[in-house]
């Protein structure tokens, strides 16, 4: 790990800003959390109430402050719009996995089947690896859920292994090492 690193507060693509959590997007985050279509394939499946997606929203700035590194919210650059959010932190809900930097993403409905996902997912792989110094980055999504599958390998991931858990059923993690990783 390169504590070293300085803090890159936003990134920008040709679309997107990802950029610190704002207290403003709390709502439209809650909501995101809340959506049964968007939370099918996050944790036990189940939308998340307010209290436990709040203590989410939490979580991710308290990240930040820890290691330097964290998830972004993703903004559309031309209109504003919270999107929902991407970026790498240490999945802590799975112990095989706890120390390894993991990126992910989660988007509100009505923004699917754009790109968004993959263009901010890349944007945040490469900077993760330009300002880091891990020798890989992992991913981690339900075994059914193929759209992130697509993603992962969008952005030069490799699946690596199968991981049963109690509460999620089969978590299949996808990998990048660093020597293998080009940036875009």
């Amino acid at each position: 790990m390169n504590s070293d690193a300085p803090k890159v507060l936003r990134l920008e693509t040709a679309r997107l800003e990802l950029r610190l959590f704002r207290q403003d997007d709390l709502e439209p985050f809650l909501a995101m959390n809340a959506d049964p279509e968007v939370m099918r394939y996050i944790g036990d499946g189940r939308p998340h109430a307010r209290v436990r997606a709040t203590a989410t929203f939490e979580k991710m700035y308290w990240h930040w402050a820890e290691h330097g590194f964290g998830r972004w919210a993703i903004e559309r650059a031309s209109d504003g719009a919270f999107l929902g959010f991407c970026g790498v932190a240490f999945p802590t809900f799975i112990t095989e996995a706890a120390t390894r930097p993991e990126i992910g993403w989660r988007l509100r409905r009505e923004f699917w089947g754009n790109g968004y996902a993959t263009e901010a997912a890349i944007a945040a792989r490469d900077h993760f690896f330009r300002s880091f110094a891990y020798p890989e980055l992992i991913s981690l999504a339900h075994a059914g859920n193929v759209a992130s599958h697509r993603i992962m390998r969008k952005t030069g991931m490799r699946r690596a292994d199968d991981l049963a858990t109690a509460v999620r059923g089969v978590l299949v993690m996808y990998q990048l090492d660093r020597t293998d990783w080009r940036p875009a």
